[in-house]
């Protein structure tokens, strides 16, 4: 049991406990990190098994319903979760403070509400379980214990969802069953599918039903007679001031079968629209005439035959003999017409001052709605929506409900457009997941700015070469929308990107071609060639060779091939001497002709001379 004074989470300081139940305990506390120090409750939920695998199960349980409070506390009529944390081993829940009380206090037995009373009720509650059923949840418990009429405004206030409890039966079933004579809910106010774990929408709508049926006859549901047949309520025996239309509405909503019953909130609501006059200046007679039904208080304000009286009117024959026959007979006031025309007074009183009111709440939804025009100017949207919402909820006038549902409607897609131009695509998205809009246009418009943020965000997913990703989301672009060829041209793009690109080819190997040698590039021999002098030419050569010559005739002779230099070299010689003198060779007597043949024969003697000489020194 967490004791009082504890500072939970660092945050909530616990002052007082509000109550205790088979799930954990209740709270009043202080937000000591705000200015104000704000009341909030908080609600424990101690799970009795500390077996890890519970504790598991538990803590998704109460993750994914402490989601489901948040966003069922956008409605201004359903306390706001401020925080749920674990702490010590149990989970805990804070949520706003309702100042105000239950109507358990105001539902008192033996005392009867008025028709006009309960509609207001219905309406309140229904408004309330239209935008809960919308978001896929049930209450489980709607009893007058769970719904607060608030101080600020008389306005009815749901509190208490089945969250909670939903969480402890499925991790304490054993417990579950003490604490509640049904899984979820309260005996008499729980339908029959309820009591046996398969609620439904409508179930709520059973429920709320009981509640009005309660205060209509001022009797527990669980101590109303059934038909022995259908095991119908039989209440309308203990509450004959309810007309025939309410009770029809109220029979609907309380049938056994949940196929018989309102499908949802809406179809209550619009039959509640539908109801005669009776609401606004028939029901004013029956809210009077139901304070006491012998009229005394009325007729006693009034001037009656037996108190005040009226006078016969003075005659010209008075103070004469009257003549033979019977008197005149004298005409007084009924009390009934006396009576009647009070009560008719009244009633157009009544009508008058409730005309006034409704003009002066028209006047004030009217400014509220400029209000929230100007929001939307401002580019405040999220404010523009809450506004909006609170405003189509309390309206009474359809026109200024349906204008006010319609500027809720535009807030929130000019909000997502608004993201979505300024490149904030993942949170565009998240906020478009959270919208569901029952009008076609509405809903076309949200899918296409939908579209639009996917196909952004694949984009900034591409710009960081995130290639998976980027395709994946660029694939959910339905092939209807206008978006779907460039998401397409997009896919094929970063296919390509994502692909390596194709490794190089090697190059062909070059045939080196065979080195060009010329006369100016040839190798030139390491041994320098040294011209030998010149040898005396011989006059005459022996007739009979020497042994030695024999010797060396004998042997093999090597000729080694002669360089081209050597071989050209004399005539290039010859030829710079004769470039270096050109008149000497052109100053003889001999033609030209004859003087090249001349020089040819003389370069010709030279070479096999110094081919001569060139072979017996390589012979010696």
């Amino acid at each position: 049991m967490t004791p009082l004074s504890t500072c939970l989470g660092g945050r909530y300081t616990l002052e007082r406990q509000l109550g205790q139940g088979g799930f954990g305990q209740t709270f009043l506390a202080r937000d000591e990190h705000l200015p104000d120090k704000p009341l909030r409750v908080v609600k424990s939920l101690r799970p009795k098994s500390s077996d890890p695998y519970v504790l598991t199960i538990a803590r998704r349980l109460f993750d994914a319903e402490a989601r489901t409070l948040y966003l069922l506390g956008t409605h201004d009529r359903i306390p706001q979760l401020h925080a749920h944390f674990e702490e010590g081993g149990e989970f805990f829940l804070v949520q706003d403070y309702v100042a105000g009380r239950d109507l358990s206090r105001e539902l008192i037995r033996g005392q009867r509400w008025t028709p006009s009373q309960v509609v207001s009720l219905l309406r309140d509650v229904l408004e309330i379980l239209d935008f809960v059923h919308h978001h896929q949840v049930i209450h489980r418990d709607i009893k007058p214990a769970n719904l607060i009429r608030r101080d600020q405004d008389g306005r009815i206030v749901l509190i208490d969802f089945g969250a909670v409890k939903q969480i402890t039966t499925q991790i304490n079933p054993a417990d579950a069953a003490s604490a509640f004579t049904v899984a979820i809910g309260t005996p008499g106010y729980a339908p029959g599918e309820q009591a046996q774990g398969k609620p439904r929408t409508n179930s709520d709508l059973y429920a709320l039903g009981m509640v009005a049926i309660e205060a209509l006859t001022g009797i527990a549901p669980q101590d109303l007679d059934t038909d022995p047949a259908s095991g119908e309520p039989l209440w309308q025996v203990k509450a004959p001031q309810v007309p025939g239309e309410l009770g029809a509405i109220l029979n609907r909503m309380v049938a056994l079968h949940p196929g018989q019953r309102y499908q949802q909130a809406a179809e209550v609501l619009a039959d509640l629209d539908r109801l005669p006059t009776w609401n606004a200046t028939e029901n004013l007679a029956t809210e009077v005439m139901s304070v006491d039904n012998s009229g005394p208080q009325v007729a006693s304000a009034l001037p009656t035959s037996g108190s005040v009286g009226v006078p016969p009117i003075p005659s010209a024959t008075d103070g004469l003999t009257p003549p033979t026959g019977k008197p005149a007979a004298v005409h007084r006031p009924r009390p009934w017409k006396a009576v009647a025309a009070g009560l008719g007074g009244v009633l157009l009183l009544s009508a008058a001052s409730f005309a006034w009111v409704n003009h002066r709440q028209y006047q004030e939804q009217q400014t509220a709605l400029t209000g929230v025009q100007a929001l939307q100017s401002k580019k405040a949207y999220g404010t523009c929506q809450k506004e909006a919402q609170a405003l189509s909820l309390k309206s009474r006038g359809e026109a200024i409900a349906q204008q006010a549902r319609q500027l809720q409607v535009d807030c929130a897609l000019a909000e997502v457009q608004a993201l979505a131009a300024a490149g904030r695509h993942q949170t565009c998205l998240e906020l478009a997941s959270g919208l569901t809009f029952t009008e076609p246009a509405a809903t076309s418009r949200l899918q296409s700015l939908t579209q639009r943020c996917r196909l952004g965000q694949a984009k900034q997913l591409a710009d960081q070469k995130t290639w998976p990703a980027a395709i994946a989301l660029a694939k959910t672009v339905p092939t209807d929308s206008p978006l779907y060829g460039e998401a397409q041209s997009l896919i094929a793009t970063w296919i390509k990107a994502q692909q390596p690109p194709p490794a190089p080819r090697p190059a062909a190997p070059v045939a080196a071609s065979p080195p060009r040698i010329t006369a100016a590039s040839a190798p030139r021999p390491t041994t320098p060639v040294t011209r030998p002098a010149a040898a005396p030419v011989p006059q005459s050569r022996p007739a009979a060779p020497t042994a030695t010559s024999t010797s060396n005739q004998s042997r093999p002779t090597s000729t080694a091939p002669v360089p081209p230099e050597v071989i050209l070299r004399p005539v290039v010689e010859t030829l710079q001497q004769r470039l270096q003198n050109p008149t000497r060779a052109s100053s003889g007597s001999k033609p030209s002709g004859e003087r090249e043949r001349a020089s040819r024969r003389d370069d010709n003697r030279d070479n096999k001379r110094k081919a001569s000489k060139k072979s017996r020194d390589d012979d010696d």
